[in-house]
């Protein structure tokens, strides 16, 4: 959980101060915490259903950020945010 937060803090990070490296950086270790706890979860109740969870919600997740994305699409475009390289 700790490092779920530190990455957190560093996507937040990396959108206030707009440095592209940081989101990526810090998207990639919550992943791989995501991950982490579901393979925990899994060996603790040598089950498959905790990787089956993890799928479905991830999917839909995807589903919704894109959805919400393509919604307000003309917002952000009109807004003008770029990330710095």
């Amino acid at each position: 959980m700790i490092l779920a937060g530190f990455s957190v803090a560093g996507i937040m990070s990396g959108m206030l101060l707009q440095i592209r490296s940081f989101l990526y950086v810090g998207s990639a270790f919550l992943m791989m915490a995501m991950i982490s706890l579901v393979a925990h979860a899994h060996q603790r109740f040598d089950y498959v259903w905790p990787w089956w969870a993890f799928g479905v919600i991830l999917g839909l997740t995807i589903l919704v950020i894109f959805g919400l994305f393509e919604k307000r699409k003309k917002e952000v475009k009109k807004s003008g945010v770029s990330l710095k390289e």
